[in-house]
């Protein structure tokens, strides 16, 4: 599909719930929850969450912001050669452990009580962890790590590798290539996702459209720890909208990538939202 006349960028899918022409085949953070579909050889894996309900008819905005019912999560990134780090959450429990483990012993645990602001709206946003391994791994040999969920003791679930892992563990980060997503929308007013070009440090602009209106714009330039794969991790972006969104009108909103201008791509919404 062309991008509409009036953006006057390159050809690229822009409707909710398509992909960009760059994404891989796995998904990035899904909060709503996620539904990732791992390669099968790849380990890093989570159980199937439970069918997200149908969407509810609304004719009215909505206020609240929508909380995963279950387990949530991911290994974001691998910080060579020691460290993991990702996020997790489970309803009503604040206190959980992430271990790590690798045939079948254990070789760093960590909680999740580093902040992530992009998480804000789970917990107040301290779901974050870090883990540091007792032994260096090349990143093609972090596929081979299992990263559990424990809740009093008990192992709860494992947590899936994000896109990012993926491409790190695949040798797959392809230079000069439109990467990102919508991964939250804050009804009736915030959009929250990434977006950046691979290989380069420039900031890109993001804008939302709505039936061709423009309702919204911000610069992908804030730290998110998840997308330290590429280059220093500054590529999130939160987008204040000037006219409130809820679920049912979801479909006529597009979120444009722009550089110098130019809109090179549309971004998808994560599955779920």
């Amino acid at each position: 599909m062309k991008l509409p006349s009036w953006l006057g960028g390159r050809s690229a899918s822009s409707r909710r719930g398509s992909r960009p022409h760059s994404e891989p085949e796995s998904r990035p953070p899904s909060l709503f929850p996620p539904r990732p579909v791992p390669p099968p050889d790849e380990s890093l894996q989570v159980s199937p969450p439970p069918e997200a309900a149908e969407p509810a008819d609304e004719q009215q905005p909505a206020t609240d912001a929508l909380v995963p019912p279950g387990l949530s999560g991911w290994v974001d990134v691998f910080v060579a050669p020691r460290e993991l780090v990702g996020w997790a959450f489970l309803p009503d429990d604040a206190a959980l452990a992430i271990v790590a483990t690798s045939e079948g012993r254990e070789i760093g645990r960590a909680r999740t009580d580093r902040n992530r602001g992009d998480l804000a709206m789970l917990r107040g946003g301290q779901v974050g962890f870090s883990i540091i391994l007792a032994e260096n791994f090349a990143p093609s040999a972090v596929g081979d790590i299992v990263v559990h969920v424990e809740s009093a003791g008990q192992v709860v679930g494992t947590l899936p590798a994000s896109e990012a892992l993926l491409a790190q563990i695949k040798g797959e980060l392809p230079p000069d290539e439109l990467r990102g997503c919508v991964d939250q929308v804050r009804l009736p007013y915030e959009i929250y996702g990434w977006a950046c070009i691979t290989g380069s440090p420039k900031s890109l602009e993001v804008r939302v459209y709505r039936e061709g209106r423009e309702i919204g714009r911000a610069t992908a330039a804030i730290l998110r720890p998840d997308l330290l794969a590429y280059g220093d991790g500054h590529h999130g972006f939160v987008i204040q909208l000037t006219e409130p969104l809820w679920r049912g009108v979801l479909d006529e909103v597009e979120v444009i990538a722009l550089n110098d201008d130019c809109a090179i791509g549309a971004l998808a919404f994560v599955p779920g939202l």
